[in-house]
């Protein structure tokens, strides 16, 4: 498709008034091309949103790499992909698309911070009434009190439920 509108001709939306499209975007292969890429999407490719028959929920997930380890690592990391460059520069094509696209409603979402072992525990709390076992599963996840990326936490949250939520009905 060369623009927003021709998207809504693709036959797998047309059971749908609202879509949502996911754009994860690794800062490790950042570069001032990733930048003039974003500015293009949103405010050439999204220019005619205000014709679209649809509602299109736009998630860009930037996904920042871990900080390298110790000073010197960082000293040699590279200038200008920084994380508060990348926000800077984001910062920078979500103004000047709301300044060209009216009608995009473009929000900036704070970056998420990394789950702790007592984000865990609270959820477990609310909404999971678990064994000991379990307990004692979730604990080993935070070994060394390391922050571990959301995805890891998912997929052994996942399989811990499945195990004890298998257990329990058996």
């Amino acid at each position: 498709p060369e623009c927003a509108v021709d998207i809504c001709r693709f036959p797998c939306f047309d059971m749908y008034d609202k879509v949502v499209l996911v754009h994860n975007i690794y800062t490790k292969h950042w570069n001032n091309g990733t930048a003039t890429l974003i500015a293009e999407y949103m405010s050439g490719f999204w220019k005619d949103c205000d014709q679209l028959e649809k509602e299109f929920i736009i998630f860009l997930n930037i996904i920042h790499d871990r900080e390298p380890a110790g000073w010197f690592r960082r000293m040699f990391k590279g200038r200008g992909t920084t994380r508060e460059s990348i926000e800077m520069r984001i910062e920078e094509i979500v103004q000047k698309t709301a300044r060209s696209c009216p009608y995009l409603h473009v929000n900036l979402i704070q970056p998420l911070s990394p789950v702790k072992m007592s984000d865990v525990l609270d959820w477990r709390n609310v909404r999971w009434e678990i064994r000991k076992e379990a307990l004692a599963e979730i604990e080993k996840m935070f070994k060394k009190n390391t922050p571990v990326t959301m995805e890891k936490i998912e997929g052994m949250l996942l399989e811990i439920l499945n195990t004890h939520y298998c257990l329990r009905n058996q």
